[in-house]
């Protein structure tokens, strides 16, 4: 008995069945590249090299990135981040955890949470020599940012003044290319004085600048720790001072 030959509207239905089976294994395919190809990019020296690239564009010095990690799960990891010395302007960071939030990451907004572990931050006295990135205009916002066990080195001449053990925590928005943050909680310790506060810090191309509010015998008995605030653009006050809300 002979096969009757397939029909037109035969012959186009397998071709769609197929085209459907291989239309299915490139999206599976591309969802496997997206999860285990990305974390396995960014361990390479090209990732590494071109985030190097990125930051020494933006903040107008070198900067060294040790290594590069990404991951679904935990975001962007960067390790023993730091800039050569320029102009007595210099700092190193043990490690900086990014962490985006995927969903509105996909709605074309960058809001995350970020983390800055043991920095070392070297500063001429009349403040930092390296610039600010440029931000855009607004789509930015930091849900919680946490800077822990950091020291601030000022030089003035052949002398030195310290902070250590600076740890903040605070939250932020982009609005008309200014990054401002809101400091919930401000620690440290400079020479003998520990000091306690919250305020506010801006943070344009130009550079930084703000109010920082602190228990009142730092602020008036630390000439060490007002130097440090004015190599950093920032007014000490007596008193917590609290911003206003977003």
């Amino acid at each position: 008995m002979m096969t009757p030959a397939p029909t037109f509207r035969g012959r186009l239905w397998r071709w769609t069945k197929r085209l459907s089976l291989v239309t299915t294994v490139v999206v599976i395919a591309s969802i496997g590249a997206a999860a285990f190809g990305a974390p396995a990019l960014s361990r390479t020296k090209w990732a590494r090299t071109r985030v190097e690239k990125s930051l020494s564009r933006s903040l107008g010095t070198p900067v060294q990135v040790g290594d590069l990690r990404w991951s679904w799960k935990n975001g962007l990891l960067l390790q023993e981040v730091s800039t050569r010395d320029d102009n007595g302007s210099a700092f190193h960071i043990e490690r900086i955890q990014l962490r985006p939030r995927l969903v509105a990451l996909a709605e074309g907004k960058l809001r995350f949470k970020a983390s800055v572990d043991n920095a070392e931050v070297h500063l001429a006295d009349a403040g930092p020599s390296w610039r600010l990135p440029k931000f855009p205009k607004k789509g930015v916002r930091i849900d919680r940012l946490d800077l822990l066990n950091s020291t601030v080195i000022v030089h003035d001449g052949d002398e030195q003044v310290r902070v250590d053990g600076l740890t903040l925590r605070g939250a932020g928005r982009v609005e008309d290319r200014v990054l401002r943050l809101d400091l919930s909680t401000l620690t440290g310790r400079c020479e003998d004085v520990t000091f306690a506060g919250q305020g506010t810090l801006r943070l344009t191309r130009e550079g930084l600048s703000g109010r920082i509010g602190m228990n009142e015998a730092a602020a008036k008995e630390s000439e060490s720790l007002r130097k440090v605030f004015r190599a950093l653009h920032l007014s000490p006050a007596a008193a917590p001072v609290l911003s206003d809300p977003f």
